[in-house]
């Protein structure tokens, strides 16, 4: 264990990036607000208002690993007081307003109720002020006839509604990867969603623009730079509706910054494969240093 932290404080040295989901701990059974940097948004304490009981990592369902999440239901409420993702240390979107304009995210999820039973969430970038969606948008819904998901984009000052994907299996998980490229003619934004990546039944729609950016210039005479992502509840859903787990939740902004969970109990210090490449890298780098060949900075 000594030897990784040391290989981990060389990384930083080096100015390095390790995985976040190195050393995450978080408690089966206990709500996920608050743990290991999940927050509400900046109003209200960062709480998350009316979140249906029974929210909370979970270790009896999941696609990876031991654990869950486990989200029933709650607030529609589009600013804070919903679920929002870690933050990074860098902003993504147009380059006139954010640090970065690039953004990668893939997150699993599966119904809780394989009948159907109308539960719906939204999938948004969340805003760095805590308070609003902005960014790409993603609508999910689990209809009697299978899992429905689709967005909104922005034409003629108005909501375009564009269907990505259809029918999927209700009793199996899906995965959703979403790439973005935020412009500063924000109508020209390039968004592309890929459902199932990978396997037969994948799915890849690139609508183009993100209503967002456009509707928050036109009607606010604002933009909102994104640093982590934000879920809602469907209005529309039903009070009995039973929800959703998530599960494999991951997004990188530029080169350099990035988040990663699969919400496990204890990883006890173990790095993923891809970090243990990087560790010894940084090793290779220290002991070039200490024979005095200066380490590569470009």
């Amino acid at each position: 264990m000594k030897e990784v932290m040391t290989l981990c404080l060389a990384v930083v040295a080096l100015g390095l990036t390790v995985s976040t989901a190195m050393g995450e701990n978080f408690v089966v059974g206990e709500s996920l607000y608050l743990q290991n940097g999940w927050h509400g948004g900046d109003w209200d304490g960062d709480e998350w208002n009316k979140i249906k009981d029974g929210e909370m990592v979970t270790d009896t369902v999941s696609h990876t690993g031991s654990n869950s999440w486990y989200f029933p239901g709650g607030p529609t409420t589009q600013g804070a007081g919903t679920p929002f993702s870690p933050r990074l240390n860098k902003s993504v979107g147009a380059p006139s307003y954010a640090d970065t304009a690039t953004m990668d995210t893939t997150l699993w999820f599966k119904a809780a109720d394989p009948t159907g039973d109308g539960s719906g969430f939204s999938l948004y970038q969340g805003s760095i002020y805590g308070d609003d969606r902005t960014g790409f948008n993603v609508y999910v819904d689990a209809t009697e006839g299978g899992i429905d998901i689709g967005t909104y984009r922005w034409a003629d000052n108005t909501f375009v509604w564009e269907n990505i994907a259809s029918g999927l299996a209700l009793d199996a998980w899906h995965s959703i990867d979403i790439e973005s490229l935020f412009k500063d003619d924000f109508l020209n934004d390039e968004i592309t969603y890929t459902i199932d990546k990978g396997t037969s039944s994948e799915v890849v729609s690139s609508v183009g623009n993100t209503w967002t950016h456009p509707w928050f210039d036109e009607n606010r005479n604002d933009y909102f730079p994104g640093d982590g992502l934000k879920f809602a509840w469907s209005s529309a859903a039903p009070d009995a509706a039973l929800g959703f787990y998530f599960d494999d939740i991951s997004y990188s902004i530029g080169s350099g910054e990035s988040y990663s969970t699969s919400f496990e109990s204890e990883t006890d210090g173990v790095p993923e494969p891809a970090t243990l490449t990087l560790l010894g890298l940084s090793s290779a780098a220290l002991l070039r240093r200490r024979r005095g060949t200066p380490a590569r900075t470009s």
